[in-house]
């Protein structure tokens, strides 16, 4: 009977053995994807952003500069800006603290401009608070030059944990809105006559 047993009894395949340990082996050592452990890491560790436009418009630096500090002119070169208001005394200048109506993703959120380095009609540096941010700050420098002015604007931003994660798309729009508030200037203060016009 131990003999009928053991005819009865058919030996493993030790070739369908060995694919099966080795795919057991394959599922259990098979790493993690790296490009997904490169995207975390990267978005850990990339906290500061820096962004830099330049335009040059063909009017003297003074003109440029009276553009720029009115207040009223900042929703009309920004599509994202609903209003800005100064809310310190006094004439603008060290110090001076601006309150920015901004949308941003679809909703109203409110960013606060605090003047840091002052210097007319050739640069301002202002730092920036609000949603989304640890920290920022916003340079711009006018140049003359033999064309008119070119206006250098430079952003420095360190995001909040919520805005690390969003800044794939936070980071587009602050460009494509730099962008079009570059083209918007340069093309209202070019139609409008001025008697100090460049040449």
């Amino acid at each position: 009977m131990d003999a009928r047993r053991s005819a009865c009894v058919r030996p493993r395949n030790p070739a369908h053995r060995g694919v099966r340990r080795c795919r057991r082996l394959l599922l259990r050592e098979h790493p993690p994807d790296p490009a997904r452990r490169t995207r975390s890491r990267r978005l850990r560790l990339v906290r500061r952003h820096h962004l830099e436009s330049t335009v040059t418009i063909r009017r003297p630096v003074e003109d440029v500069w009276a553009f720029m500090i009115d207040l009223f002119n900042s929703p009309r070169v920004r599509g994202m800006t609903l209003g800005a208001r100064k809310v310190s005394p006094g004439p603008f200048g060290l110090g001076t603290v601006v309150d920015n109506r901004t949308v941003l993703l679809g909703f109203e959120t409110h960013m606060r401009f605090t003047v840091i380095e002052w210097d007319p009609p050739h640069g301002v540096v202002a730092s920036i608070s609000g949603p989304l941010l640890r920290s920022g700050r916003v340079t711009t420098e006018l140049l003359a030059t033999s064309e008119g002015t070119r206006r250098v604007s430079r952003f420095d931003l360190e995001p909040s944990v919520v805005g690390i994660l969003l800044w794939p798309l936070l980071g587009w729009l602050l460009k494509r809105d730099q962008a079009r508030a570059d083209r918007k200037q340069k093309a209202l203060l070019e139609a409008s006559p001025s008697d100090t016009a460049v040449g």
